[in-house]
């Protein structure tokens, strides 16, 4: 065979064309998801700036449990009430107020098949 088949031509433009048809529709819903993302990042990043004020009051609270339990006499963290103390203590200290991790945008590969599709040679 000296040249691809006959009407082979015809088919290379047809798929060439549903390629590029369809990675135009690829682009434009990731796009779409991507602006989605965006906006669900802009509300995480809301919802974590109030979770540091979380955090921060957690935090002071945690600060004067500690300096309540400096201020007891020693020994006093041995006994029933210290004990119970340092539980509640733990309690705060240990309250998982991480912050949410944002989402990444969504990549997909490149869409160039059409392109190499139209870039074999036809002939020798």
């Amino acid at each position: 065979m000296l040249t691809i088949p006959k009407g082979s031509e015809a088919d290379i433009t047809e798929l060439k064309s549903k390629l590029d048809s369809h990675a135009a529709e690829i682009q434009d819903e990731l796009a779409a998801v991507n602006t989605k993302i965006g906006d669900l990042n802009e509300k995480i990043q809301r919802y974590n700036n109030i979770l540091k004020n979380a955090r921060d009051l957690r935090d002071g609270i945690v600060a004067s449990m500690h300096d309540y339990i400096e201020e007891q006499p020693e020994g006093w963290t041995d006994g029933d009430k210290g004990t119970a103390y340092n539980d509640w203590l733990e309690g705060w200290e240990d309250a998982d107020l991480e912050f949410i991790r944002q989402a990444e945008e969504i990549e997909v590969d490149e869409q160039d098949h059409s392109e190499t599709l139209g870039d074999l040679p036809l002939e020798p």
